[in-house]
């Protein structure tokens, strides 16, 4: 996120401190403003001046820039430096109402709508952050920053194709911005357009490699090399970044991903508990606590595992948006009342194409797997997760509110994502999409396509809960960091998907358990060609070898062997997870 600095620029007679000021000389401009103090002059430029020196050399300026807000309380500059130092202090909640004093008072101010933003995106306040950077692009003043700020908050909201565009309308103006270019990257890359990432960072590192400024840029080139199964490129790319920076916790954390780790690591672990002791905000040691997890996890410290992945969560419960339980529960009562059988029979511009190949089921039940099995097919290419329905369901809902013809976007929606197919295959004869949460779109994806195959995913409940649990997943899974919000959220999921179990035909679904794959490859892959209508392909059964580029967290995984040693994998941790039992105790 770009940050704008605070400023001095209202009039003022006292002319020596705005020079220090103009001239960066901060010690000096603190030094003449508390001598100025002692004299008794208490005005609230003054005490603006002392807190802008403050913050500049990094010291703690909320009391100077609260006395200066206090006494001008019409400066929207002094209510804009009080939002900064709450802001960076952390008070996100204070620093909110500060920079919405400073925009009322005056509401062209750019880099005081820039900055809310910011406060607004730390709360999970995502629509109105997006607001405020629309304005401070509209006032013009941090133009560059707001794109980049805009591309951020959509990214964290899954609207990567939205914020692939705020990215490059960010290097528009400064081709050279590199947490634009770096942004780039990794929108391509979630959008399954990893050849294209690949280029886009590789292009970013050439240009001075060694810049530690370009650490962020090399986990990405990591993390794409992983995609690719290049896992030994990946290791010395992460290693590099951690040259660039000691302090990269994406880095160490990424370095415990690309294998299984073992007692050799130790050193490893010494290095990630030593920045650990350093001192890091929740947001930087979560990902750092998951990584050690599993480590204790990989070498069978099952005890020292869990107590790493809960504190990891325990932190991302601190600095992300809770899970809303009610809220999840009322979409999904919208979603049971919105389609129902009434609505399917009033839907008839869908389109036949029978391309379109949807995986789908609750995270971490072997989804990535099961693509991975069916794009080894000659006729078959995956996409990876696609975040399109996730958006057309929004559209579709916002439509019908004002009343719009809802056969009509059905049909927008159907021929919009068959071009977006396109991309990724001109010719394939079917394309998967393995976004799990498409789940909650199976309604209105299969009226958009009603040729079209789902394959439900289904894995021991425990076993996958668990799994959540010990995966960093993104803020669109705030239900991941508690264990009773896993329960909550699985619940919703299965009363959701017998609800579409009743509506849909009985051909268009298809119910795959993880446990039976593994253990019978063969049978259950012929069951899967036989359903999507493909001729049997032996390729299938060597799947792991295939070269395709695994965007998830699962890309080492899908790479090796196929076997069942995760099957049961919760007995290790069954003292810990007496929430997550109760999933045993209803059918799935």
């Amino acid at each position: 996120m770009v940050q704008a600095a605070p400023v001095i620029v209202q009039e003022d007679p006292q002319q020596p401190l705005l020079a220090l000021f103009a001239a960066q000389r901060y010690p000096e401009l603190e030094q003449a403003a508390r001598t100025q103090i002692a004299a008794g002059v208490n005005t609230g430029f003054i005490w603006k001046a002392l807190g802008v020196a403050l913050k500049m050399q990094g010291k703690d300026a909320r009391g100077a820039m609260h006395r200066a807000a206090d006494l001008s309380p019409n400066d929207a500059e002094a209510h804009f430096n009080l939002g900064n130092a709450q802001k960076d202090a952390g008070d996100h909640v204070a620093a909110t109402e500060s920079y919405r004093r400073a925009v009322a008072l005056r509401p062209e101010f750019a880099l005081a709508h820039n900055n809310l933003g910011l406060a607004l995106s730390a709360q999970g306040i995502y629509d109105a952050a997006l607001a405020s950077f629309d304005a401070a692009v509209r006032f013009g003043g941090t133009a560059i920053g707001a794109y980049l700020n805009i591309g951020n908050v959509l990214m964290k909201i899954g609207e990567y194709e939205a914020a692939e565009q705020s990215y490059r309308q960010a290097l528009q103006s400064d081709g050279q911005f590199i947490d634009a270019q770096n942004g780039l990257a990794l929108a391509l890359r979630k959008q399954g357009c990893s050849g294209d990432a690949l280029a886009a960072c590789r292009k970013l590192l050439e240009r001075s490699p060694q810049q530690p400024q370009h650490a962020d840029a090399t986990v990405l080139l990591a993390a794409l090399l992983a995609d690719q199964g290049d896992f030994a490129g990946a290791r010395n790319a992460y290693q590099q970044a951690i040259g660039l920076n000691a302090r990269n916790v994406h880095a160490w954390a990424g370095l415990a991903y690309i294998g299984k780790m073992t007692a050799s690591d130790q050193d490893w672990l010494i290095g990630v508990r030593t920045l650990i002791d350093t001192g890091l905000p929740p947001a930087s040691e979560a990902p750092l606590r998951f990584a050690i997890g599993k480590f204790f996890d990989d070498t069978a410290a099952y005890d020292e595992a869990f107590a790493n992945y809960r504190s990891a969560n325990d932190l991302l419960k601190v600095c992300r948006p809770r899970y809303q339980a009610e809220q999840q529960t009322a979409f999904t009562n919208k979603l049971i009342e919105t389609f129902d059988r009434d609505w399917f029979v009033r839907q008839h511009d869908g389109s036949d194409s029978v391309r379109p190949l949807f995986i789908i089921g609750m995270p971490r039940t072997g989804t990535s797997l099961v693509e991975q099995i069916l794009a080894a097919h000659p006729d078959v290419v995956g996409a990876g997760e696609l975040t399109f329905w996730s958006n057309a369901i929004k559209r579709h809902n916002a439509a019908s509110l004002i009343g719009e013809n809802g056969n009509r976007i059905v049909h927008e929606l159907a021929q919009a994502y068959l071009q977006l197919l396109q991309r990724f295959s001109p010719d394939a004869a079917r394309v998967i999409d393995k976004m799990p949460s498409n789940f909650q779109m199976l309604g209105l994806i299969h009226a958009a396509f009603p040729q079209a195959r789902f394959i439900h995913v289904q894995r021991d409940p425990v076993d996958t809960s668990l799994s959540i649990y010990f995966q960093h997943f993104d803020e669109a899974h705030a239900y991941a960091n508690d264990m009773q919000d896993i329960v909550h959220y699985t619940m919703e999921y299965r009363r959701l998907m017998q609800h579409w179990r009743t509506l849909l035909p009985k051909d268009a679904m298809l119910e795959l358990q993880y446990e039976e794959l593994v253990t019978d490859l063969e049978q259950q892959t012929r069951r899967l060609l036989d359903f999507v209508g493909l001729p049997w392909d032996a390729r299938c059964l060597d799947a792991t070898q295939q070269q395709r580029a695994v965007s998830t967290a699962s890309n080492w995984q899908v790479r090796q062997k196929i076997n069942n040693s995760a099957i049961g994998r919760w007995h290790h941790y069954a003292e810990h997870i007496t929430p997550l039992l109760q999933l045993k105790l209803s059918a799935v």
